[in-house]
């Protein structure tokens, strides 16, 4: 689904096609009689229908691009929520290993003898490259021969903390290259921003390009009314009201005496 920003110039599109496609002839009409006057030996006039149609088309190739752009840019925007989702219950898994580490070894072994062994002199951080610091570290120590385990306080309690040992391990091996992973799609996702923006910007620009040409052949044809609407400003403001009228304008709506809108054509190509 297109987002906001670019289905609203879709919108803005459709609306000069529109145009193009209730008044062409006419336009090409109104030219010709304007122009046949002026014309020299061996001239014969352009068919001003058919390059109205044109810059139809190229408005159109571009707005294939913008939306193709917006298309990635959703897409890459959904696979990074899945990684930081994934990142975060990952986290959280190995923060409360370590964290369940640090209680058990206090009750087992003692506060001060559970920070000696421990290694932790530090509250239990939650930033991801801290937390696997600490955690390695921690492994490091428990795992050193010269480091004496100390004296269990309470009667009838066994450790195993070469199972919470390879428990965090594992929890490390998937969460580390996840950050790695999470980084590069935050890099990748700037650059499809960037190409989103660079894409939208083509779009305004040519529209803005397409519409003053096609202003000025409606002038000239002696469609200057119709020529009014084509302004960029006029386009906008009516695809506000239609927004809101969709969005809950309720009840019928007095008759207006201005001057009908060309229809708003759905897509079919021009030939």
């Amino acid at each position: 689904m297109a987002s906001r920003m670019v289905s609203r110039r879709q919108k803005f599109r459709k609306f000069v096609a529109g145009s193009v496609r209730a008044y062409a002839d006419t336009v090409h009409t109104g030219l010709a009689e304007t122009l046949t006057p002026l014309l020299q030996e061996g001239e014969t006039l352009p068919d001003f229908a058919l390059v109205q149609k044109l810059l139809l088309r190229l408005v159109r190739t571009q707005e294939a691009a913008m939306v193709e752009a917006d298309g990635s840019n959703e897409q890459e925007l959904g696979g990074e929520a899945f990684l930081r989702r994934r990142r975060d219950e990952l986290l959280t898994a190995l923060y409360t290993r370590v964290v369940e580490v640090r209680l058990a070894a206090a009750g087992v072994f003692g506060s001060a003898a559970a920070r000696e062994l421990m290694r932790l002199t530090e509250e239990t951080s939650r930033d991801p490259e801290h937390l696997i610091l600490q955690a390695r570290q921690v492994i490091i120590h428990l795992r050193n021969p010269d480091v004496p385990i100390p004296a269990i306080q309470i009667d009838g309690i066994e450790t195993d903390l070469e199972t919470w040992i390879s428990r965090v391990e594992a929890a490390i091996a998937e969460l580390t290259p996840l950050l790695e992973d999470v980084e590069t799609d935050k890099r990748v996702g700037i650059t499809v921003i960037k190409e989103k923006q660079e894409a939208i910007d083509s779009f305004d620009s040519i529209l803005r390009s397409v519409a003053q040409v096609l202003r000025g052949c409606f002038t000239l044809g002696g469609l200057g009314r119709e020529a009014e609407r084509l302004r960029l400003q006029a386009i906008r403001r009516r695809v506000a009201a239609e927004e809101e009228d969709d969005e809950g304008s309720a009840g019928p709506q007095e008759p207006s005496s201005e001057t009908p809108t060309p229809p708003v054509v759905e897509d079919v190509e021009v030939n």
